[in-house]
């Protein structure tokens, strides 16, 4: 069994790698997930995990209980499972923390009755807790409190904005607290909501419904980019979290990502490079991505295949300013 890394504070900067094979199992209570805890000032960012986790507690595929921390460009392929209380795709539980461009891929089951949880996102969240930039796509089975973003809403001050549900939600008991967005918000509490989509109508939150052409074709894509440049991309069924590269390295460290400088027009976006290696956390050109000809320069070195579009069939890359 895996042990999960536990009261963990610092900062864990996975810079786009995979932890794969990830196993535990166990029908004892705790905190499970590649972090079993994470607690005030702690960051998890920029990693995937995949493999197979269940336990008879607390449980998401990065992190079982986040306190006062941040999650942050985290991918969840992993089969997650709680036999007794909660279960989220990328975390168990979330109290006055940050779930930020996330995403679950991951089946995600919670097999208890009850008050138990289980979320595509996260399964429970308290008090002050913020997930923007989010998408589920994995299926999502409950029998007691499920929902495809959040499993059930605990406290007042959630927000939920910039996400969407795909995956099917399943319930196997209580089909009243089972929600393609969010399973049950607990009296009192208070879940905000803002663009935030799937193919369904939720019962508990406001949320808008789409069709699956209209998840594919460019609408929901569209939706989620205004003013929110360079966070979502196009997929071939839905939008897709754009994902930095990490190959190059400057000083030992990763070079900051490049912030948009101009809006183009239809959304599109015009970045400024500082430096080639600065080039690798751009995000991949493609019908959402243009750059004017006047910022652009023909390259035949290597390194430009990385990053390369074409205009009149003539391969080309940003144009770089060196300092």
């Amino acid at each position: 069994n895996w042990t999960p890394i536990t009261n963990f504070s610092g900062t864990f900067d996975g810079t786009g790698h995979t932890v794969s094979g990830l196993y535990y199992v166990s029908a004892e209570e705790g905190y499970v997930g590649l972090f079993g805890i994470i607690k005030e000032g702690a960051v998890v960012k920029n990693v995937t995990v995949s493999g197979y986790l269940r336990n008879g507690g607390t449980i998401g595929g990065v992190v079982g209980a986040a306190s006062a921390s941040t999650i942050e460009n985290c991918k969840n392929l992993a089969f997650v499972q709680s036999t007794e209380k909660f279960a989220g795709g990328i975390a168990g539980y979330s109290n006055s923390s940050t779930i930020d461009r996330c995403c679950n891929f991951g089946t995600v089951i919670d097999t208890a009755g009850g008050y138990a949880k289980v979320g595509g996102i996260c399964a429970g969240t308290s008090m002050a807790t913020t997930i923007t930039n989010c998408l589920n796509a994995g299926e999502i089975t409950s029998i007691a409190r499920g929902g495809g973003i959040i499993g059930s809403v605990d406290a007042e001050n959630t927000k939920l904005s910039n996400s969407f549900n795909y995956g099917l939600v399943v319930s196997l008991g209580n089909t009243r607290n089972t929600d393609p967005i969010c399973g049950y918000i607990t009296q009192g509490s208070v879940c905000s909501i803002s663009n935030t989509y799937s193919l369904t109508q939720s019962k508990n939150v406001n949320v808008d419904v789409l069709t699956k052409e209209e998840f594919a074709d460019g609408t929901l894509l569209a939706n989620l980019s205004k003013n929110n440049a360079g966070v979502w991309t196009s997929g071939s069924e839905f939008p897709v979290l754009v994902t930095p590269m990490y190959s190059k390295y400057e000083g030992g460290s990763r070079v900051p990502e490049p912030e948009p400088i101009s809006l183009l027009e239809n959304n599109l976006w015009k970045y400024s490079i500082s430096s080639k290696y600065n080039l690798f956390n751009l995000p991949s050109l493609g019908e959402n991505w243009k750059y004017d000809e006047t910022d652009l320069v023909y390259t035949t070195e290597d390194w430009s295949s990385f990053m390369e579009g074409s205009i009149d069939s003539k391969k080309f890359i940003p144009k770089l300013s060196y300092n």
